[in-house]
């Protein structure tokens, strides 16, 4: 029986201030997704948008519009501005004349683990003279959610030892479980943040992912430790 290969694919796309759209996400299936609509219904928008994102491209003259005529190729700040049309005296007309952010996100989805990702850029645009900056980001949403939750847990253990008697540790209590789960994720980054220079072919010191696998199990070790503990405490 053929086993299919996990893969990361894209369920969600959110676009804000693009072109005609604005604050829409598109939910998408795993399998194939068909994109149709008469011509001028946004197909290319969409598609566009994804290209900027998966090739880090905010050119776009190589592919933004492609299935078009030559005449009606786009440029990044038409798309960004919502070109209307041009006026008779060759001026450009555009939906958002006043200085703007346009969002551009890809959810990707882990098919054999269900973890997503975001990845996405961002653009800040000043409308007087079309001056764009942009910034491009990976998101890991399931690091986030686990961070925030340890340090949740954090807070509410320091409320219960604040005001519910009766309830004590054999040392002072500030916060511990956010730092160390921070901390395990950062080592865990940089670790394959060298796995990956070391694929590109960068010369990588043979003892620096044995510091940074070291580092990461003296973290775990803490974490044991602390399980280690209050297991003792409640057979005691």
């Amino acid at each position: 029986m053929e086993t299919k290969q996990p893969f990361k694919a894209l369920s969600k796309i959110c676009l804000n201030n693009w072109h005609y759209i604005d604050k829409k996400i598109l939910t998408l299936n795993e399998g194939i997704n068909f994109f149709t609509g008469h011509s001028g219904s946004g197909k290319s928008t969409v598609l566009d948008a994804i290209q900027i994102v998966l090739y880090a491209n905010t050119d776009g003259r190589g592919f933004f519009n492609k299935a078009a005529a030559d005449d009606s190729d786009r440029t990044l700040i038409e798309y960004l501005r919502g070109m209307v049309n041009i006026s008779e005296n060759n001026e450009s007309q555009y939906l958002r004349n006043r200085n703007f952010s346009s969002t551009i996100v890809l959810e990707l989805t882990q098919t054999n683990t269900r973890d997503k990702q975001c990845v996405g850029v961002v653009f800040d645009v000043d409308t007087s003279n079309n001056d764009v900056s942009r910034l491009f980001f990976w998101h890991k949403g399931g690091m986030i959610v686990i961070v925030c939750v340890a340090l949740v847990a954090d807070w509410l253990i320091g409320m219960m030892l604040e005001n519910l008697p009766g309830i004590a540790l054999p040392f002072t209590y500030t916060v511990l479980i956010g730092p160390l789960v921070i901390v395990w994720y950062v080592i865990g980054e940089l670790g394959s943040l060298a796995e990956h220079a070391v694929h590109m072919g960068a010369d990588v010191p043979e003892w620096l992912p044995k510091i940074l696998a070291a580092g990461k199990s003296a973290v775990d070790a803490a974490g044991d430790k602390i399980v280690g503990e209050d297991e003792h405490h409640e057979e005691a």
